[in-house]
């Protein structure tokens, strides 16, 4: 059974700022442009 929604795109294209965006929400501050 496929994935209609393909949905495992979404997670691809934050690959790689998630690293970076884990380690400013621990800072508790925003600093980069992740959005």
């Amino acid at each position: 059974m496929t994935n209609a929604y393909n949905l495992q795109r979404f997670l691809d294209a934050q690959q790689s700022v998630y690293a970076s965006v884990l380690d400013e929400l621990r800072a508790g501050r925003k600093s980069s442009h992740w959005i």
